[in-house]
């Protein structure tokens, strides 16, 4: 007779090695319908910011802190390193963020010298996505460091970027936006 947990590690391993599916959050016993949702929910937002399982899923799980079944959840994987993909800004991400939002972070989380290095990285991105959009802090201008943030994320909207800004700023502060 097997327990909650064999059952269930059974069965992800078989997912693993039968099916060739890299990663398995397998149950080790119940887990509430309210619990499965908000961690599913978290887990894949976190995993689409750095691309890491097992960070992801320890980053949901405090989701759900509260619940009796936290500790429910299992991460299994054939992975050799931690990262799953490299993850890159997906114009269509759930954010639920708009411009003005961003722009009060950034005012308040970040200082000058990082909104640069957001910059250079959104450019990069961009690039990389075959999108370029030369932005500097000189070419915005601006005297003071909320009229280069608002010129900036002007900019990086009106190009439909802003995806791109809201991933650079994850790399730099991680949880700094909660998505």
């Amino acid at each position: 007779m097997f327990n909650g947990m064999s059952v269930a590690a059974s069965f992800a391993q078989r997912l693993i090695e039968d099916l060739g599916i890299p990663t398995v959050i397998a149950m080790s016993d119940r887990i509430s319908i309210q619990s499965a949702d908000q961690l599913a929910v978290a887990t894949y937002r976190k995993l689409l910011i750095h691309g890491e399982p097992d960070r992801a899923l320890n980053e949901a799980l405090t989701t759900i802190t509260d619940q009796p079944d936290v500790l429910v959840p299992v991460l299994m994987t054939r992975l050799e390193a931690a990262t799953l993909f490299t993850p890159s800004p997906i114009r269509d991400l759930p954010i639920k963020t708009d411009s003005r939002s961003i722009r009060k972070i950034l005012i308040a989380a970040f200082n000058i010298d990082e909104i640069e290095t957001l910059c250079i990285e959104v450019m990069a991105a961009l690039r990389d996505a075959e999108r370029p959009l030369p932005i500097s802090l000189e070419q915005i201008g601006g005297t003071s460091k909320d009229t280069r943030v608002l010129r900036i994320v002007a900019e990086i909207e009106r190009y439909g970027a802003l995806p791109f800004l809201i991933a650079a700023m994850q790399r730099i502060k991680p949880g700094i936006i909660n998505l």
